[in-house]
């Protein structure tokens, strides 16, 4: 398990390819439910078109190099207009979109989504064409497994209206890992980070509460992912949180750290999710989460 959001990298051209390659990946739901937490959900109604306005068409042909930074920020900051970006580009990409790896994982998911909708809606078409065509481009970086451009560019289209159909009709763009749900435990429990204490208590408060990972069962792998999730989820939290009671050092040392901490959550959930041993786990995120305690019990040592 991966947080896309720690490797977003700040160069803007840069941050235009790595973005680019999560709208044709199967990750961009995490990526949207990660970027609404730190950012949170938008109340504005803007729409993809007034975001990217005359360059949209230069980004369905070029990339989202076209795209100014300040425009690209706002996409960010509005996370659910890449999901309707996603399936523009899938659609009418072109060449750019064209020289992108497509993700086995996504050709997985329009195989089997296809055969849900075929199911579903009692469509009579036949599936092995679109099946034909998916497994050619899987084998292929660039999609030219045809004879021609043209007909490379038509395959493509049957390629991506169909993981844009099925994607949308299943929700395989936001489907979860798991369905647990974060339990009020820890920092996700009502009040953590509300301003109505010395900015010493606090910090006391974020450390005690941390400390509630030792009181959690982790005797087995879904248990103690189960915990992983939830504290990963804190941590997100703790990224959009205010801080108010701490000066602006404070608050900009603890989301530091917090990033860091995000990293380790999400080695030891990948490591779970590698069938690593779960005490060898259990051992490494309790050390994990004992330092995060202390040091913010101790301000942040180095």
């Amino acid at each position: 398990m991966k947080l896309s959001v720690l490797d977003m990298p700040d160069d803007s051209q840069l941050l235009a390819g790595w973005l680019g390659k999560h709208l044709v990946g199967l990750e961009l739901g995490e990526l949207v439910a990660d970027l609404e937490v730190i950012h949170g959900s938008s109340s504005a109604r803007t729409t993809l078109d007034e975001v990217c306005g005359e360059d949209l068409a230069t980004i369905l042909e070029n990339g989202l190099s076209a795209l100014p930074r300040e425009r690209l920020q706002r996409l960010l900051k509005q996370p659910g207009l890449l999901l309707e970006l996603q399936e523009r580009v899938l659609i009418d990409g072109g060449t750019y979109w064209e020289s992108l790896t497509v993700e086995p994982e996504l050709v997985a998911a329009v195989q089997q989504g296809w055969q849900l909708l075929r199911s579903e809606l009692g469509l009579s078409a036949n599936v092995e064409h679109v099946s034909n065509v998916l497994k050619a481009s899987n084998h292929s970086s660039t999609l030219e497994t045809c004879s021609t451009k043209a007909s490379s560019r038509r395959a493509r289209r049957i390629v991506f209206a169909a993981a844009a159909m099925v994607l949308a009709a299943f929700g395989l763009w936001l489907l979860p890992k798991s369905n647990h749900q974060p339990l009020a435990w820890g920092w996700n429990r009502l009040g953590t980070f509300a301003a109505d204490v010395t900015a010493d208590q606090y910090l006391d408060r974020l450390a005690n509460r941390a400390d509630e990972w030792r009181q959690r069962p982790h005797d087995t792998p879904d248990q103690l992912r189960n915990d992983l999730t939830d504290f990963r989820q804190a941590c997100l939290t703790l990224l959009n949180a205010t801080h108010d009671p701490l000066a602006p050092e404070q608050r900009d040392e603890l989301k530091k750290r917090c990033r860091k901490w995000l990293g380790k959550i999400n080695d030891h959930l990948a490591a779970l999710d590698a069938g690593d041993n779960v005490i060898e786990v259990r051992q490494q995120a309790d050390e994990t989460i004992g330092k995060l305690a202390t040091a913010i019990r101790k301000r942040f040592p180095a």
